[in-house]
């Protein structure tokens, strides 16, 4: 068993970080057979405190190893990722060495999908501001973007200041309330 695949066993996130980003490309296409079948394996499981703890480990072992923007759209969107929110903040880092034009084709690939599908709004927002590249405008990137605003309820305080945040508002939401206060007519 290779180090990284110890490592995503072992649920050490910090650690299959520092491994990926220690391998050439072709050390890290070699990775992908194993992490593949450690998908599979996990995905069949029943969820158990290991596999809980591994699975933010292997999301961002496979991020680090696919190549193409298509793949790695695949690999974030596939349904089933435990805990996903505790790898997010470790994308950042593996997408650093990505280019502009590869991170926009991954904005891209993630918003084309269906809007049924569970996009992280905040992993879809850090890709784009990465490769400084407009949002795209999709029923998946739109509907995330209204789950991410209206978050776990319906308070409209809340949900009008995190409107009045949103670089994504657009032009439409008045320029008088995302200076901090309600438009007045």
């Amino acid at each position: 068993m290779s180090k990284l695949i110890e490592a995503v066993r072992g649920g050490r996130t910090d650690d299959v970080v520092t491994i990926v980003n220690g391998m050439t490309a072709a050390e890290r296409r070699g990775e992908l057979p194993a992490l593949k079948a450690l998908r599979k394996e996990f995905r069949d499981a029943w969820v158990t405190p290991q596999l809980q703890a591994a699975s933010p480990a292997l999301l961002v072992a496979g991020l680090g190893c696919q190549s193409g923007a298509a793949a790695v759209a695949s690999w974030l969107t596939a349904s089933g990722w435990e805990r996903m929110w505790v790898a997010e903040k470790r994308f950042p880092p593996m997408l650093e060495e990505r280019p502009a034009g590869w991170l926009a084709e991954l904005a891209h690939r993630i918003a084309d999908r269906r809007p049924s599908t569970d996009i992280r709004y905040h992993l879809l927002e850090a890709i784009v501001q990465a490769a400084r590249c407009p949002m795209p405008v999709t029923d998946a990137s739109v509907h995330a973007w209204i789950r991410n605003i209206y978050g776990n309820g319906w308070n409209s305080d809340v949900i009008a200041e995190r409107l009045r945040q949103s670089p994504y508002s657009g032009p439409w939401w008045p320029a008088s309330s995302r200076q901090g206060g309600p438009a007045r007519r």
